[in-house]
């Protein structure tokens, strides 16, 4: 099979000084063996939206989210509670990073468990399999959960 690329573009140095932040896009196409050239000469900057802060209800189930709310609301040298309510979701979204990947290396654990115990023969390596089987099993069920 030989594939070929029609769709391009052409443009010169006045063009290129008249748009210096132009942008030529290869999009796909379903149902054709051409594929449409999208141009944006101008494009958008868009700032990166901060995101609101969203209380996760799988927080409540893990060990240690008391101590941090406890942490955020004392540690706020204020006694405003939005600037305590703001140093809670400080404190919350910095754990939730933190447990986030932890989280994500004990799943990446588990997995590579899984990969090595598979299809072993031997009575013990089955029965670890069985048990990151069962560990990995939580984890889809949590993710599930919340």
């Amino acid at each position: 099979m030989i594939e070929e690329r029609l769709d391009r573009s052409l443009a010169n140095s006045d063009w290129l000084k008249l748009f210096p932040s132009a942008n030529l896009f290869n999009l796909t196409a379903s149902h054709s063996d051409h594929s449409p050239i999208f141009l944006c000469y101008n494009p958008v900057q868009y700032r990166q939206k901060r995101r609101s802060f969203r209380f996760e209800n799988w927080w409540l189930e893990e060990e240690g989210v008391s101590e941090v709310i406890d942490g955020g609301w004392v540690d706020a040298d204020t006694n405003s509670v939005v600037e305590k309510l703001a140093g809670c979701a400080a404190e919350l979204q910095r754990w939730h990073r933190l447990r986030s990947r932890q989280k994500n290396e004990e799943r990446d654990l588990i997995l590579a468990q899984l990969e090595l115990y598979r299809g072993s023969v031997d009575p013990v390596n089955a029965a670890r399999y069985m048990e990151a089987h069962n560990e990995y099993n939580k984890i889809l069920i949590q993710d599930d959960t919340y």
